[in-house]
C-alpha cells in the first residue's frame, strides 16, 4: 500500500510539473498584440471601380487568439474609406458562410491573413504616388491598434497618348518564383529611365534583369525596330528572417523614349512573394526580430 501511496504521490507531482510547464510556456511565447510582416506592394488604385488590386496583409498572433480583423484606415490617407475582412469572400459577397476562427496554426502562434479592398477615394484625394506605412485596423471585440505594415506604394494607372510603339509578346510566371515578360518594340525606343524603389529595399528576396542586364546598366539602350525586350524575375530566400517573411508584390516602371523624346511608360508584373512554409521556429525567430515580447 505504501509502495503505491508512493506511486500515486509521483504521479501527481510529475502532473503538477507538466501543467506548470505548459502554463510556462503559453506566457512566454505569449505575444502582448498580433505582429504584422513587413508588406512591399506597389499597389494599382483604379478611380472607376474603386479596388486596389491584390492588397493581402499578413500578421502573427497568438493561437488562441479569436478576435479578427474587421475595419481598417491607411494612417496617412484617412480619407480613403476601405473595407476589410479575415474572410476573403466576404470582400465581395459582404457576408461570410465560413465558420471557425481563420488562420494556419503553427505551435503557440497563428498566421492571420486581411483583405482589403477601396470602397471610396473622393475625387480631390491625391493617390498617384502616396506611400503608406502605417495602417489602423479594428477587431470584433471593438480593439483598436496601429500597425508598421511596410511600405505601399500607390499608383494610378498611366495612359501612353497615341498607339503603343510596343505590342506584348507573352508573359509567364511559375510556383518557383521564376517570371518572364517579354515585348516587341514596334519602332527604335531608348530606355530612359527604370522606376523600382521597392525592388532596392528587395536585394536579398527579388533579382530581376532587362535583357539578362542588372535594371541600371539596362538604362540607355536603344532598342531597333521589331527587337525583343526581355524581362525577367527570380524570388530568393532571403538572407534574414525579415527578408525571408516579407510579403512583395513589385510593379517595376519602364520608361521609353521615342526618337521625338516623346516618353511612353510600362509597368512589368509577377514579380511577388510565394506562399511561405512557416514554422514556430521561425515565427519565433521573426518576433524577437521584430522587437517584440514573445
Amino acid at each position: 500500500m505504501e509502495k503505491n501511496n508512493r506511486i500515486f504521490k509521483g504521479i501527481l507531482v510529475m502532473a503538477l510539473i507538466l501543467i506548470l510547464a505548459g502554463s510556462g510556456s503559453v506566457y512566454y511565447f505569449r505575444l502582448d498584440a498580433p505582429v504584422f510582416f513587413p508588406h512591399y506592394y506597389d499597389l494599382r488604385v483604379q478611380r472607376d471601380d474603386m479596388y486596389a488590386e491584390n492588397l493581402v496583409l499578413k500578421y502573427v498572433t497568438n493561437a488562441y487568439d479569436t478576435r479578427e480583423v474587421t475595419a481598417a484606415q491607411f494612417v496617412e490617407m484617412p480619407e480613403v474609406t476601405l473595407y476589410a475582412s479575415e474572410r476573403e469572400e466576404a470582400i465581395f459577397s459582404w457576408e461570410s458562410q465560413e465558420k471557425g476562427v481563420p488562420g494556419e496554426i503553427h505551435g503557440r502562434y497563428s498566421v492571420r491573413k486581411v483583405y482589403v479592398r477601396n470602397l471610396f477615394i473622393p475625387e480631390e484625394v491625391q493617390v498617384d504616388g502616396k506611400i503608406i506605412r502605417n495602417l489602423k485596423v479594428q477587431f470584433d471585440d471593438g480593439s483598436e491598434m496601429t500597425v508598421d505594415i511596410g511600405e505601399l506604394h500607390l499608383y494610378e494607372p498611366q495612359k501612353n497618348g497615341g498607339e503603343s510603339p510596343y505590342e506584348h509578346v507573352s508573359s509567364s510566371g511559375s510556383s518557383d518564383g521564376t517570371s518572364l515578360t517579354v515585348y516587341r518594340m514596334l519602332e527604335e525606343l531608348t530606355l530612359a529611365e527604370v522606376k523600382s524603389p521597392l525592388a532596392d529595399k528587395l536585394k536579398g528576396r527579388l533579382d530581376w534583369r532587362i535583357d539578362e542586364k542588372f535594371p541600371e546598366e539596362a538604362v540607355g539602350h536603344v532598342y531597333g525596330e521589331r527587337s525583343i525586350l526581355n524581362v525577367s524575375s527570380e524570388v530568393l530566400p532571403g538572407e534574414d528572417v525579415m527578408e525571408a517573411y516579407a510579403v512583395f508584390d513589385v510593379q517595376p516602371q519602364l520608361t521609353f523614349t521615342d526618337g521625338e523624346g516623346k516618353p511612353f511608360t510600362q509597368r512589368f508584373y509577377n514579380m511577388r512573394s510565394q506562399a511561405e512554409n512557416y514554422s514556430f521556429s521561425g515565427l519565433r525567430a521573426f518576433i524577437r526580430e521584430r522587437g517584440e515580447k514573445r
